[in-house]
C-alpha cells in the first residue's frame, strides 16, 4: 500500500462536504495518492479497519473536519487518538460550529464555517506547505518523491553563499531546504548551517546544526570537517572537557595518526582524571559593580535595559515605572513615570531610541519618553500584562487578559493587527529576531507562533501543565525557550519539532533572560535566579538574592550585568564574570 501525505477523518454524516474536500486536494496536489479518503480509497475486499490503522501511521498530516457529528463519533474519536498518539500534524477543519474536544480548542483550526470555500481550500492548502517538486508529480501516478537533483540543486545555493560569507543567506537557504526535503536533508546542508552560526557569534545553534549533521553524516571528510568546527565552538566554552574527548574519539576512528586529535584526546583525558572542582557560586563581584536600587512602594514585575546598557527601567504594582542609572544613586531613580492608574506589569525600551512602552492593569498601554512625555496610548477591554517593542522599534505589541495581542504600528499611530486565538489570558508576547513573527504565551497552556500580515498561526505548543510567564527566543530564531507555574523551562524548535525540558524548578518559572549570543540563560523563580549553560544545561549558579518570588529578570545587552527583582521591592543588579559565567 502507497504511503499517504494526507489523512482526512470525518464523520459518515458530513460525507458530501468530505468528499468534496478530498477531491479538490487531489486535484489541487496532482495526485489521488496523496489524499487518503474512506469513501474513495477504500477498495473493496479490504479490511477498511486495517487499512484506516495503516494509513494513520504513513500520513504526514492528520485533517480532521470538526462538527457536531464528529465529535460524537467513537470512530473519528479513535483516528484522532491514534494520529495523535503518533505525534502526526494535526489541522482542525471547522465545518460546523460545535463543542471541540479540549486539545482541539488549543489549536488553530481553518474556518470552512463561515469562510468561503475557495478561500478557506486556499488558506488549508498553504497551511499543508506543499514540498517543493509536489505541483509536478511523476506521470505513472505514484506519490512524488524526493529526487537527488532538487536536493544538490539547493545545496549548490547553499554552497556559494558559504564561499561568499554571506552568512544570512546560508541560514535563510538551509532553513527553506529544511522546509522543501522534510527527513531528506543531507549532513553538508546541516554543517553549512552550522558553520554558518559559528561565524556569527551564535554557538549554541551552531552546535545543534553540527550535532544533525553529525547524526547523518555517512562521508568521512565531511564527517572530520564537522568535528573540527565542533571543537572550536566547545573551546569557546568552559568545561567540555568530556565532549571534546568524545569528539576527539570520534576523530580517531576515522583518522588514527593525525596529531591534532591525539594531542586534545591525551588533554581532555588528563584534565578529566584530575579531582574535579565542584561548580562554584558566583563570588562577590568588585563593590562597583553590584548595586541594589530601592524606592519602589510595591512589587516590581517587570525590568528593561536602555540599549546602551547604561540605564534601566522598572514596572511596579506602585503605579510606577522608575528609570535607574547603573551608574547613579542607589535610592533615587533618575525619572519616575506616574501616568497609569494601576499596577504596571511590564516596559520594554526601544531598541534603537529612548521611547518606552508600558502596559498597566488599567487596561492601557503607553508609549512615552523621559524627556518628551507620553506620544501614544492605547486600550484594551482588560487588563495588559506584557508589552514588547519589535527589532526595528516600529511596532509594538501588547498581551492581555482580554485574550488578544494587539500591535500597533508607533509612527503612523495605529492598531494593525489583532490576534485572538488563545483560549484564556494573554500573559507574555515576543518578537522574533527578525521581526516577522511574534510568539504569545497564555493561561491556556499553550504557545503560539504566528505571522502578523497576515496573521496565520504557523505552530502551537500545547505541552506545558499550566500557564505560561515569559518567552525567550534565540538568536537566531530557530527556538523557543517558555517558562511556566508547572514549575519547567522547555525549549522548543521553530521546525515544529517536539519540545523538550530543560530545566525543573522547585516552584513557578516566572521570567527568562539569555546573554546575548544565547549561550546561557538565567531563570528567575521563588527567592533565586538560575543560570545555565543553554547547550548543556549545567547549572553554573544559583543564587538566592531575593525573598519571596523573583518576577523578572534581565541580562544587559553588553553583557556585563543581570538585573533582578521581585516581591521585596528591591531591584539586584551584579556583575557577570566572564571566567565563570
Amino acid at each position: 500500500m502507497n504511503p499517504t501525505y494526507i489523512f482526512i477523518s470525518h464523520s459518515s454524516k458530513d460525507n458530501e462536504f468530505g468528499l468534496k474536500l478530498a477531491q479538490d486536494l487531489r486535484q489541487a496536489l496532482g495526485s489521488s495518492h496523496i489524499v487518503w479518503y474512506d469513501a474513495l480509497s477504500i477498495r473493496p475486499g479490504e479490511v477498511w479497519v486495517h487499512s484506516i490503522s495503516e494509513q494513520i501511521e504513513h500520513c504526514t498530516f492528520f485533517i480532521l473536519i470538526a462538527s457536531p457529528d464528529a465529535m460524537q463519533s467513537q470512530w473519528v474519536d479513535k483516528e484522532f487518538h491514534a494520529a495523535f498518539a503518533k505525534k502526526k500534524r494535526i489541522l482542525p477543519l471547522l465545518w460546523k460550529e460545535c463543542n471541540r474536544w479540549p486539545f482541539l480548542e488549543t489549536l488553530q483550526h481553518i474556518d470552512f464555517s463561515n469562510a468561503e470555500y475557495a478561500t478557506a481550500l486556499n488558506n488549508l492548502l498553504t497551511e499543508l506547505k506543499t514540498p517543493f517538486g509536489m505541483e509536478t508529480p511523476p506521470a505513472s501516478g505514484e506519490p512524488p518523491t524526493v529526487t537527488e537533483e532538487q536536493i544538490s540543486k539547493r545545496i549548490i545555493e547553499v554552497r556559494k553563499a558559504d564561499q561568499d560569507q554571506a552568512w544570512e543567506k546560508v541560514l535563510r537557504l538551509t532553513e527553506i531546504l529544511q522546509d522543501q526535503f522534510p527527513g531528506a536533508v543531507p549532513a553538508e546542508a546541516y554543517y553549512l548551517r552550522g558553520q554558518a552560526f559559528f561565524k556569527l557569534g551564535d554557538f549554541v545553534q551552531a552546535e545543534n546544526a553540527l550535532n544533525m549533521a553529525l547524526a547523518v553524516v555517512s562521508e568521512p571528510d565531511l564527517h572530520l570537517k564537522c568535528l573540527q568546527t565542533l571543537k572550536r565552538i566547545l573551546e569557546h566554552t568552559e568545561d567540555r572537557w568530556e565532549d571534546l574527548l568524545r569528539i576527539a574519539e570520534s576523530a580517531l576512528l576515522l583518522a588514527p595518526n593525525d596529531r591534532e586529535w591525539a594531542k586534545l584526546r591525551q588533554q581532555a583525558t588528563s584534565i578529566l582524571n584530575k579531582p574535579r572542582r565542584p561548580i562554584r557560586p558566583l563570588p562577590a563581584p568588585r563593590p562597583e559593580y553590584i548595586s541594589t536600587f530601592r524606592g519602589h512602594h510595591g512589587t516590581v514585575y517587570d525590568l528593561a535595559w536602555s540599549p546602551d546598557g547604561k540605564e534601566l527601567a522598572s514596572a511596579s504594582g506602585d503605579k510606577t515605572v522608575c528609570i535607574w542609572s547603573i551608574e547613579g544613586n542607589e535610592n533615587e531613580p533618575t525619572y519616575v513615570y506616574r501616568k497609569h492608574k494601576g499596577r504596571i506589569n511590564a516596559v520594554d525600551w526601544s531598541p534603537i531610541n529612548n521611547w518606552i512602552a508600558s502596559a498597566s492593569a488599567d487596561k492601557t498601554v503607553h508609549i512615552w519618553h523621559p524627556e518628551h512625555g507620553e506620544q501614544l496610548q492605547w486600550k484594551h477591554k482588560d487588563l495588559v500584562n506584557d508589552v514588547a517593542w519589535s527589532p526595528d522599534g516600529r511596532y509594538v505589541a501588547s498581551a492581555s487578559d482580554d485574550r488578544t495581542v494587539q500591535v500597533w504600528d508607533i509612527q503612523e499611530g495605529k492598531c494593525i493587527a489583532v490576534y485572538n486565538e488563545h483560549r484564556h489570558w494573554v500573559n507574555i508576547v515576543a518578537w522574533s529576531p527578525d521581526g516577522r513573527r511574534i510568539a504569545s504565551g497564555s493561561q491556556d497552556r499553550t504557545v503560539h507562533i504566528w505571522n502578523i500580515s497576515p496573521i496565520r498561526n504557523e505552530l502551537i505548543f500545547p505541552h506545558h501543565t499550566d500557564s505560561i510567564n515569559d518567552l525567550l527566543w534565540s538568536p537566531g530564531g530557530t527556538d523557543i525557550a517558555s517558562a511556566s507555574t508547572d514549575k519547567t523551562v522547555r525549549i522548543w524548535s521553530t521546525t515544529g519539532a517536539p519540545g523538550f525540558t530543560v530545566q525543573r524548578h522547585s516552584d513557578y518559572v516566572l521570567s527568562l533572560t539569555r546573554s546575548r549570543y544565547g549561550r546561557r540563560i538565567a531563570s528567575a523563580s521563588k527567592g533565586t535566579i538560575t543560570v545555565w549553560y543553554t547547550a548543556t544545561r549545567n547549572i553554573i549558579f544559583i543564587n538566592p538574592i531575593h525573598t519571596g518570588f523573583v518576577w523578572t529578570v534581565a541580562w544587559s545587552p553588553d553583557d556585563r550585568y543581570i538585573a533582578s527583582a521581585g516581591e521585596d521591592k528591591l531591584i539586584q543588579i551584579w556583575s557577570v564574570i566572564d571566567d565563570i559565567v
